[in-house]
């Protein structure tokens, strides 16, 4: 943000304005060029100050706002615009710590920062292991799933520290929703093919900014709900299996997401070694 100091005349106090400008250097970083190229007007607007006018304020009142700001975007910087398949969105970041450490990493359910599964990720793992039986290895860490063009969001990018849904409720309403609002009706208006994965009620509020030409909208309870019901079979409805199938039928099985750890490492060292899967299976050795 900027700040001017305004001097009213000698020998009174001064006054402090806050122009309703951000430093859009302080932003451009934290995006792939290809998404920045699309959000920066955003940045440009007053709602957009309107939300780091709150956030400021609440640090300033002692609040710990989490994820650490340089996160808050991370979802957006781990998958460019150009690889984007889907766009999963949960209900907001994980609220509290670990001793001195944030869980919240800027993924929607990842849990890297901490290197533990929090219930709501557990519940994640189950249910894609119902959806695909070779499923063994259950991450904390999903960078690797956002690389193959999986935008993991929250409804809500930031909440206070031991508050849950600090910031899904501001005065009844969302903070995030502006943001929220401008990536999908504006940002995003001409991409077609996408899958929305909304998971719970916060997230499907925001159905109504998603265009539904050309593009899917699949909707299940967010896995925390199975969490506090203590329900071990979340299944989803499906919705990860029915996102490939999408992919699938529409673009070649290659282009799936490949929701196992091992395999999408395995495939990655193909990929950087010029390789592919009919190499190893027409290798005579």
């Amino acid at each position: 943000m900027t700040f001017v100091v305004l001097k009213l005349c000698p020998n009174k106090k001064q006054l402090l304005y806050m122009s309703n400008t951000l430093n859009l250097d302080t932003f451009k970083t934290k995006f792939t060029q290809d998404w920045w190229n699309k959000l920066e007007p955003f940045f440009k607007t007053q709602e957009a100050f309107n939300i780091y006018s709150f956030l400021k304020e609440k640090s300033k009142k002692g609040a710990t706002i989490l994820p650490e700001s340089s996160k808050t975007y991370e979802a957006f910087r781990l998958c460019s615009l150009k690889d984007l398949k889907i766009v999963l969105i949960g209900m907001e970041p994980y609220s509290t710590m670990l001793g001195k450490v944030p869980i919240a990493d800027g993924l929607a359910l990842s849990c890297s920062n901490t290197n533990k599964l929090q219930p709501s990720l557990d519940f994640f793992w189950k249910s894609l292991q119902n959806q695909f039986e070779d499923i063994t290895d259950f991450t904390p860490n999903l960078d690797w799933i956002a690389e193959q063009g999986v935008l993991l969001l929250n409804a809500s990018l930031t909440v206070n520290k031991n508050q849950i849904g600090s910031h899904l409720d501001v005065e009844g309403k969302n903070l995030w929703e502006p943001f929220m609002k401008y990536l999908f009706s504006e940002a995003l208006f001409n991409n077609t093919g996408l899958i929305y994965i909304l998971c719970g009620k916060d997230a499907q509020k925001l159905e109504k900014y998603i265009s539904p030409l050309g593009n899917y909208i699949l909707k299940t309870q967010h896995p925390s709900f199975a969490a506090r019901n203590q329900n071990d079979d979340w299944d989803a409805d499906k919705v990860f299996k029915k996102a490939n199938r999408i992919i699938q039928i529409n673009n070649g099985e290659e282009f799936c997401i490949e929701w196992n750890k091992s395999k999408y490492d395995f495939q990655k060292s193909l990929k950087q070694n010029g390789l592919t899967q009919k190499d190893v299976d027409e290798c005579p050795f």
